[in-house]
């Protein structure tokens, strides 16, 4: 027989799961029903992780949805571009290191954009080998209205909060960022793992 948490869980939709007025409720079912199984899980660590994946989650979908997509941009596609924007032509391997991404997953991502007018692709003058991405005037003017889009959107979830409240979320996500496991006493040198070497997902 299933118990409350476990049961109240499984009655949860895909939808409401990135719903913003069930995802608060979700995390503490999950956390709950983890607990069950789990009884030496640090309670408060797990929902206020899971928490916080799933608001960004939420805020991530709701960005592509209401300004990105509008704007003729993909979430990554996005992303890619308005590094373009903000730091100018870059070769491809760089655009990859900077963006977090495989030169593959790059290329392909800049194939599209390519093919819809936003970027140039134009042979790099230092290596024959590489290429250099830029944005056309059309993709300027696209990632421009985009950026305000977004922008004004991220205001609205923002404004959730005070001024004060905003800056101390920020301060208190900066200190987490501070603790990373990954920049602790391993001998690890606080990066993240390379999502281009990472092991095949099952």
């Amino acid at each position: 027989m299933k118990s409350d948490a476990v049961a109240a869980l499984d009655s949860i939709s895909a939808t409401e799961a990135f719903d913003p007025l069930h995802v608060a409720r979700y995390a503490e079912l999950f956390t709950s029903a983890t607990i069950e199984k789990l009884p030496q899980t640090d309670r408060e660590a797990m929902h206020l992780i899971l928490l916080l994946v799933r608001v960004s989650s939420v805020i991530s979908f709701d960005l592509e949805a209401r300004a990105q997509r509008p704007s003729g941009f993909s979430s990554p596609g996005f992303y890619l571009s308005g590094i373009l924007w903000l730091a100018g032509p870059l070769e491809s391997s760089r655009l990859a290191a900077i963006a977090g991404m495989s030169r593959a997953a790059v290329s392909a991502l800049a194939k599209t954009l390519v093919k819809h007018g936003v970027l140039l692709r134009s042979p790099s003058p230092s290596d024959g080998r590489s290429v250099i991405y830029s944005l056309t005037p059309e993709g300027t003017r696209m990632i421009a209205t985009a950026f305000g889009r977004v922008n004004a959107r991220e205001s609205e979830w923002a404004s959730a909060l005070s001024r004060d409240e905003q800056a101390d979320f920020v301060r208190l996500l900066e200190k987490v960022l501070r603790g990373s496991p990954a920049a602790g006493s391993t001998g690890d040198t606080g990066a993240l793992p390379d999502p281009s070497t990472a092991s095949p997902e099952v």
